[in-house]
């Protein structure tokens, strides 16, 4: 069986759930997330892994938030258009004028939640809304028997 953070084969896995996702690990990188149970292969497991596996096309489709490339520019003219000095702006927004200063000239990328509070005071648009495709193929064993699992299923149809 092979680790699926670094790769390593070992014949003992942990299902470990590391930032939300249920992963295979080995004993080092299973220290990186909550470990659910060990996975150990015994002879039976072996041969069960040679039956065939079909091959499930999955797209998964992601929609992330993201600052726009110029955002520095964009609160500066915003700013200057309204006639307020970058202090003025922070009172506002309940920042410190550092903050201000750092995002104007692109030192420091605003939060999402803080280009959330510009776009309110200045009435500008600084977060973007992107979404991400992503083909998976993930391999199934095909089953020929039923398990108690299968059987719930069936029920609760």
């Amino acid at each position: 069986m092979q680790c699926d953070m670094c790769g390593k084969e070992t014949s003992i896995l942990y299902k470990t759930e590391v930032e939300g996702v249920i992963m295979h690990l080995c004993k080092q990188c299973s220290r990186y997330g909550r470990v659910i149970s060990r996975i150990g292969q015994t002879q039976k497991e072996k041969k069960q892994d040679q039956a065939p596996k079909e091959r499930i096309p999955l797209e998964i489709v992601e929609e992330i938030e993201i600052i726009v490339p110029n955002y520095g520019e964009i609160v500066k003219r915003a700013r200057e258009k309204k006639g307020w000095k970058q202090e003025e702006l922070a009172k506002r927004m309940a920042e410190k004028e550092s903050l201000i200063h750092k995002i104007e000239s692109n030192k420091q990328q605003p939060s999402i939640q803080v280009a959330r509070k510009l776009e309110r005071v200045l009435g500008i648009k600084l977060v973007e809304r992107v979404v991400e495709k992503h083909n998976v193929i993930k391999e199934e064993k095909k089953k020929e028997d039923l398990t108690l699992g299968d059987i719930v299923e069936i029920k609760r149809r």
